[in-house]
């Protein structure tokens, strides 16, 4: 739905001309093809009518330049009808005389303007997201650079990533990994939805960031703060299984690795956390690993169990004493979302 209004306010009244557009038949039809062409990195853009006020993102499809092309869009209707009304609309002299209405001054406006969520010009780079580590998400630009932000109210993000909302990019058949758009030292990453709303269009959460270096981020990233993490992970393997997904933790950047690899997923009632290398030596792993196994150059070891939530939650643990047995850090790992074991069919 697509509603444009013309207000004429007065000190005691006002007037109001409003017309709402229905979108009929398939929905989302002009932002599917408009997105293809412009590419998802260029797709959200700072609202033109009011950027230094608005925290509303704006999407490319919108811009009245594609109305002709769809002018059957509800969105190209209710612009053609607001420029129709500009046209031919008059007011009533008698209402016109009425006593005009006064915008607060600026003593009673207590509280500044909001900053907008990215500045005007800026250009946003589409990140795939690292692991949540002591309040601090690395952002991955390719699968050498990654930059590092601290989340102003971690808790806010806590409760949406891995849960299957955010929106995400293929990595390889079947693998795909949550996205977000970001412009580089900002204050502000764009988190986008994975489906469309009621009006066909893409949702997006702004959340509020810092830019910091790799260092402070290394930092926070303490043995608590890690457990934290994969105590989460076992929650969103749970939430994946639910949705008939499998889990991989492996190394970030924007590619899907076979190896090093943790897939935690559930096969048959059972649930399967699956180590590729066998994760020799590592807690609780060790003791159904045989002291004299000798690693291959395709070995991997796998833990199962009855499915439930217990053995779901648990395999977040198991996930973090495999990997420390990688020579990667934690800030270095990513999570994707998938249904085949990457790199492989063993888990199947």
């Amino acid at each position: 739905m697509f509603i444009a209004t013309f207000t004429v306010p007065k000190a005691t009244c006002g007037a109001v001309l409003s017309i709402h557009c229905a979108e009929l038949g398939t929905t989302g039809v002009r932002e599917a093809v408009l997105m293809a062409e412009i590419g998802w990195q260029n797709w959200i853009r700072p609202h033109p009518y009011a950027p230094e006020i608005s925290r509303l993102p704006y999407h490319a499809g919108d811009d009245p330049s594609w109305d002709a092309r769809f002018a059957g869009h509800p969105l190209s209707r209710a612009r053609a009808w607001a420029h129709h009304v500009v046209r031919t609309a008059s007011v009533d002299p008698r209402f016109a005389a009425l006593p005009p209405f006064q915008l607060p001054t600026a003593e009673a406006q207590s509280a500044p303007p909001p900053e907008p969520p990215v500045e005007v010009g800026s250009t946003l780079t589409t990140v795939l997201l690292g692991l949540p580590i002591g309040g601090y998400l690395p952002l991955w630009l390719s699968n050498q650079d990654v930059a590092f932000v601290r989340l102003v109210e971690p808790e806010s993000l806590w409760t949406r990533l891995g849960m299957g909302s955010v929106g995400r990019s293929p990595l390889a058949e079947n693998w795909y990994r949550e996205t977000a758009l970001y412009s580089l030292g900002s204050g502000t990453l764009l988190l986008p939805g994975r489906y469309r709303d009621d009006r066909g269009g893409i949702p997006v959460q702004q959340v509020a960031v810092a830019p910091v270096s790799p260092e402070e981020a290394a930092a926070a990233a303490t043995e608590d703060a890690v457990l934290e993490t994969f105590r989460w992970l076992g929650q969103v393997a749970l939430q994946a299984s639910q949705r008939d997904e499998a889990v991989a933790v492996t190394p970030g950047g924007h590619q899907m690795y076979g190896r090093p690899v943790v897939l935690l997923k559930v096969v048959d009632r059972t649930s399967l956390v699956l180590a590729r290398p066998a994760p020799v030596g590592a807690p609780l792993w060790r003791d159904n690993i045989p002291a004299d196994y000798e690693p291959t150059a395709d070995d991997q070891w796998s833990m199962v169990a009855p499915a439930s939530e217990e053995t779901m939650k648990a395999g977040g643990l198991l996930t973090r004493f495999a990997v420390s047995t990688w020579s990667v850090r934690p800030t270095e790992l990513a999570l994707s979302f998938g249904r085949d074991h990457p790199g492989g069919d063993a888990a199947r």
